[in-house]
């Protein structure tokens, strides 16, 4: 991935959506073999083909299991299906001031 310029210009899969995580905010350090960060959402960066979901959306639950992570830089990017979106909402209905600290919503 480090080759790609835009990431927005990519060709996915039909099914395919790329999605760029956002961490949870928090100090804890996970000590029960779990090496990756929680994810507190992800922005919808390319869509493959007609679907319901749109670049911009914001993704709030997925399907872990199916998804494959990518870092390129200090970005974590998802590649999952979008039938493995289970919840996702426009940018408009979002509230990015209620930030997730540790696991929490706080407001």
């Amino acid at each position: 991935m480090q080759r790609i310029k835009d990431l927005k210009d990519i060709i996915l899969r039909n099914d395919t959506v790329l999605l760029k995580a956002v961490l949870v905010k928090s100090n804890i350090i996970l000590t029960d073999g779990v090496n990756s960060p929680q994810i507190d959402y992800a922005e919808v960066i390319a869509v493959g083909g007609e679907s319901h979901i749109k670049p911009g959306m914001i993704v709030l639950e997925f399907d872990p299991k199916t998804a494959k992570q990518y870092n390129l830089g200090k970005e974590n990017y998802i590649l999952i299906s979008s039938y493995n979106i289970q919840f996702a909402v426009t940018k408009e209905n979002f509230d990015n001031a209620k930030v997730l600290s540790k696991g929490v919503e706080s407001n």
